[in-house]
């Protein structure tokens, strides 16, 4: 755990540090609807999302009055769940599978931005890389409804049949927001496009996050 905070804290202090140009920089919190699409593995084709969380901070470069580039660091708790049931004569085995990980993304969006007042509403997407820092999976079984024993572990990053995961992660995000004064609401997807299976089949991260936040005005204007 103190290991992946530090990570998070030097890649924040190092964007704040290389962003010392940028015009606005903002800090929000909210919801990850998070879930994997797979593909190669027909038991498990219908996994089911969890709710999880994302911190996210951002510096925003205007190109013209409503165009700008905005980067960061996003802190995201990713994961999926997948059930699975057996029937034999009397018996009724069902497994359930939960990993979840947490993930530094590095969005790079182009942004459109309309302002009317003290309002404005914007749309932004881009790419973006993601690196796993750590996690965990859980895997619950009963028998006939019954409760059984629950087996936790951390994640194996890398490639190969003892691993669960890869680390990298990339794809494309596209989201839309609203603002008044310095308050921001963002809706966005992100849609991964790298193969995190460690062994022969596709595994691709698919979130969806809402978040609430503060920006701060660096223009001296």
């Amino acid at each position: 755990m103190i290991n992946f905070i530090k990570k998070v804290a030097t890649a924040i202090a190092v964007l704040a540090i290389t962003n010392v140009n940028a015009q606005s920089v903002s800090l929000n919190a909210g919801y990850n609807y998070s879930n994997f699409n797979i593909e190669g593995q027909p038991e498990l084709q219908d996994l089911e999302a969890l709710n999880n969380f994302l911190i996210t901070s951002s510096f925003n470069y205007p190109i013209t009055n409503s165009f700008s580039i905005e980067t960061g660091v996003n802190f995201i708790q990713k994961g999926t769940k997948a059930i699975a049931t057996e029937s034999s004569l009397f018996l009724t085995v069902t497994s359930e599978g939960n990993i979840k990980y947490y993930s530094l993304d590095v969005p790079i969006n182009a942004k459109l931005n309309l302002e009317k007042g003290d309002f404005n509403v914007f749309a932004f997407g881009g790419p973006y890389i993601g690196m796993g820092l750590s996690g965990k999976s859980v895997i619950k079984t009963s028998i006939n409804g019954v409760s059984g024993n629950d087996f936790e572990d951390d994640l194996n990053w890398g490639e190969g049949d003892e691993n669960d995961l890869k680390r990298l992660d990339y794809g494309l995000n596209a989201g839309i927001g609203f603002g008044y004064k310095n308050i921001e609401l963002n809706a966005f997807y992100g849609f991964g496009l790298a193969n995190m299976a460690p062994t022969d089949f596709t595994l691709n991260s698919r979130n969806l996050s809402v978040t609430l936040g503060y920006r701060l005005n660096l223009s001296k204007e």
